[in-house]
């Protein structure tokens, strides 16, 4: 309470010194062009140091509320050029509105003239000031835009490069040493004991790896190929671990896009992390929630395992981010673990 206080002074006696320095700068560029003729009369002082006074402060002032109030909806650090442009629009028709305005408010008010019936003998002045003023606020604008343009030329190559890294991840994660070690340790036991069961394992096996190398160079794919290749994999697993393992698919539309093999990735994680035994079946839904694939599982932690996301969620919630502004959401809880893959609805708008 004390420091908001504190802030709210120091604001206003800000602003009381800006007003200050303004009138003095005011006075000191009269004097410079009237000289000491200005101070013998009272009644010429004030008009001329309020006229020089209104001019600097509001533009000053003025320019720099523009500024502020354009980086709010435009930030430079997002787009540097186009926020020098529209900054630079929003001062030239701000620039022109306030000095037109103020020289009419104090030929008519502060000098007694008549400022319609006398404009064309202060359009040179007009025009003066106009350009004094966007020179000396474009040089600030100037100064933001390098400033920010150098940030985003080093960003870029920081994002190319984690672009390039995060597809290595991403594949890195695709072909796991783990799902296939144990992939090929069911099919061999199948061949012996179940050879019907065998051939829809290498089914589904070819129809997942097929997948991969299909996918791999894409930033994107149509959400209805996605969950295909998860019911394939998942069917692979269900091979695998029989009634243990209990999958609920509820998606009736599969319109739009998301990052290829996220759902296998989440998935994946879900069957890494957890128990799937008879004594603790492992329950799975996946349905779609207006722009989100949602996947939940009973959460049933292995022993072993002290975090339930991993490096590969931790990829896919990166690529999500460069990709575009929606995000991957994560939510445990006591007893289930839900994680929300955004749907691109247009590829278009993927950065």
């Amino acid at each position: 309470m004390k420091e908001n206080f504190k802030k709210h002074i120091f604001f206003w006696l800000r602003q009381v010194l800006d007003v200050l320095v303004a009138y003095a700068f005011s006075v000191l560029i009269t004097y410079m062009f009237v000289g000491n003729v200005l101070f013998e009369d009272f009644r010429r002082l004030v008009p001329n140091t309020l006229f020089g006074f209104f001019l600097s402060f509001f533009l000053w002032k003025g320019n720099a509320f523009v500024g502020w109030a354009i980086k709010r909806k435009l930030p430079w650090e997002k787009d540097p050029i186009k926020t020098f442009k529209v900054s630079v629009v929003g001062s030239v028709i701000y620039t022109v509105v306030i000095v037109v305005s103020i020289y009419w408010f104090s030929i008519d008010i502060l000098f007694g003239g008549d400022f319609i019936h006398s404009f064309t003998r202060y359009i040179r002045q007009i025009l003066n000031v106009i350009v004094l003023s966007l020179f000396i606020t474009s040089i600030f604008y100037l100064v933001y835009f390098f400033k920010w343009w150098r940030i985003a030329v080093v960003n870029e190559e920081r994002l190319v490069r984690e672009a390039i890294q995060l597809k290595y991840d991403a594949l890195k994660n695709q072909v796991n040493p783990h799902f296939l070690f144990n992939s090929l340790s069911v099919l061999s036991a199948l061949v012996e004991t179940d050879p019907s069961k065998a051939k829809q394992f290498i089914m589904h096996f070819s129809n997942i790896y097929r997948y991969v190398l299909e996918q791999r160079d894409k930033e994107v794919v149509p959400l209805s190929d996605e969950v295909n290749f998860a019911k394939s994999f998942l069917e692979l697993n269900s091979i695998r671990h029989g009634e243990n393992l209990v999958v609920k698919i509820d998606i009736v539309n599969s319109h739009g896009f998301v990052v290829p093999l996220s759902l296998q990735l989440v998935l994946e994680n879900c069957l890494k992390h957890n128990v799937v035994s008879s004594e603790k079946p492992l329950t799975i839904d996946i349905w779609r929630d207006n722009s989100f694939i949602v996947v939940r599982n009973t959460l049933q932690l292995r022993n072993a395992s002290s975090s339930h996301s991993g490096i590969g969620l931790e990829t896919l919630c990166k690529r999500y981010e460069f990709l575009s502004e929606q995000r991957v959401l994560v939510e445990p809880t006591s007893n289930y673990y839900t994680v929300r893959i955004p749907i691109l609805e247009n590829i278009d708008n993927v950065n």
